[in-house]
């Protein structure tokens, strides 16, 4: 990891790099390996969600009890916890559940401009990480994207 990368991270978590459960490793899974910021993102998750959560954002999208089923977590606690991630603008509800959040950059932009102009209020680290994973992931699926419809490189 290089030295940009492990300053963030340490700012991030109180000057000392955490160990990453393999959980974090696993949610890496939805962003490309090619991406520069591919080695921070299981940080990025940590700081975020709880290990539950994450077997949960994992799972997405799917309905409460696809969840539950997946997890063997019980579908209340499910549908708290879910409920939550919703609230903090860490999931988004669906008509069938539950999915990730939209690999929209224009949804992360509104966003952004809601959280700075709307409310007038500095953004929080959990809003900022958000939306860092949120950007990636927009640019994970333009590259795809353009990839396949493409003969040529987009930059």
């Amino acid at each position: 990891m290089n030295e940009a990368f492990e300053g963030v991270i340490r700012g991030i978590f109180g000057g000392e790099i955490p160990d990453v459960p393999e959980i974090y490793n696993e949610g890496r899974k939805f962003y490309s390996p090619e991406s520069i910021n591919y080695e921070m993102v299981p940080y990025i998750m940590m700081a975020l969600y709880t290990e539950d959560d994450m077997k949960m954002i994992i799972e997405l999208p799917a309905s409460e009890e696809e969840i539950a089923k997946a997890t063997g977590f019980e579908k209340e606690y499910v549908k708290e916890r879910m409920d939550y991630l919703v609230g903090e603008g860490m999931a988004m509800a669906a008509p069938f559940g539950y999915a990730r959040m939209p690999k929209d950059i224009v949804v992360a932009m509104d966003f952004l401009y809601f959280a700075q102009e709307g409310k007038r209020k500095p953004l929080t680290l959990k809003t900022t990480l958000t939306l860092l994973l949120m950007v990636m992931s927009c640019m994970c699926e333009f590259f795809e994207e353009f990839s396949t419809t493409h003969d040529q490189d987009p930059v």
